[in-house]
This record gives structure tokens, C-alpha cells and sequence, in this order.
């Protein structure tokens, strides 16, 4: 089963702003990292992952091509592995506080199970 943190935000606004981010691998993160940030509104991320592409791609002038699609795949799935902590570290930069750890089969079964405790 997967694990959820759950973040709320600091200034004890509405329980429903609730966010829960699940720690696993991102298939959605690791083959389109641009689209993934940006539609979680990961700016930064974004921005990291356009410069570390331009960063590839210099390396593959200088390098060949081979080494430059292998740099790719790398840097894609290290994103895929720390797409968790990318959006746990938006989040805490957006006031969000760490309010719990929950195993549970879903985010709808994790979210329940942590207001049911929380009340």
C-alpha cells in the first residue's frame, strides 16, 4: 500500500485546502516533467527542468548525442524517483505544514482515515 503525507496549511485555514502527496515513483513526472510541474503549479521546477535540458543539450554538443539521450533518461527518472519531494518542498515553500504519515490504498482512504483521528 502506498504512503501519503498529508499537509495543511499553517495558518489553520479550511481543512479542505488538505493537500496529500503520495511517496512513490511518478510515471507522469518522469515522461513529461514540463507538464507535470506546470499543472501542479511546480514554477520552479519547471524552470529547473528547462535549464537542466539546456544543460544536456550543451553536454551533447560536446559529448555526442549517445551521451546526451542517456543523460536524458537519467535525469528523467531521478525526477520520476523525487517528484514527491519536488512537490512536498512546493509546498512547504506555500505555508504548508507536515500533519501526518497514512498508509491507505488511495488519497480518498488516507484523507478519511486522517480526519476521523483528527476529530
Amino acid at each position: 500500500m502506498p504512503l501519503y503525507q498529508i499537509l495543511v496549511p499553517r495558518d489553520g485555514a479550511d481543512p479542505l485546502e488538505t493537500e496529500l502527496v503520495r511517496e512513490s515513483f511518478s510515471w507522469s513526472a518522469a515522461l513529461m516533467p514540463p507538464v507535470w510541474a506546470l499543472l501542479r503549479g511546480l514554477w520552479l521546477e519547471a524552470f529547473g527542468w528547462f535549464t537542466g535540458l539546456v544543460l544536456i543539450v550543451v553536454v551533447g554538443l560536446f559529448a555526442g548525442m549517445d551521451a546526451a539521450l542517456w543523460l536524458y533518461v537519467l535525469f528523467a527518472v531521478w525526477i520520476g524517483f523525487s517528484a514527491a519531494d519536488l512537490r512536498l518542498a512546493a509546498l512547504r515553500r506555500r505555508g504548508y505544514a507536515h500533519a501526518g504519515t497514512r498508509i491507505a490504498e488511495s488519497d480518498m482512504l488516507a484523507e478519511r482515515d486522517w480526519l476521523t483521528k483528527r476529530t
